[in-house]
């Protein structure tokens, strides 16, 4: 999300001069920033769930073939 951020803010040229590019970037993406990681880490904990879920059934798949 970084270097999406920094590329956004490195096209960006402001329509008012008073305002800087930080300025803006700080005024769009500040609810983002804040909530990205914490939804982030969530969706990588469901995928972890998931994945381990999914190998147990693969290894009880396993077992069951080889009786």
């Amino acid at each position: 999300m970084k270097d999406t951020l920094e590329f956004i803010a490195s096209h960006m040229v402001p329509s008012d001069p008073a305002c800087t590019v930080d300025d803006i970037m700080e005024e769009s993406f500040v609810i983002l920033k804040s909530q990205f990681n914490p939804t982030y880490e969530r969706f990588l904990a469901a995928v972890n769930e998931f994945e381990s879920v999914n190998q147990r059934f693969i290894n009880e798949a396993d077992v069951l073939d080889q009786q």
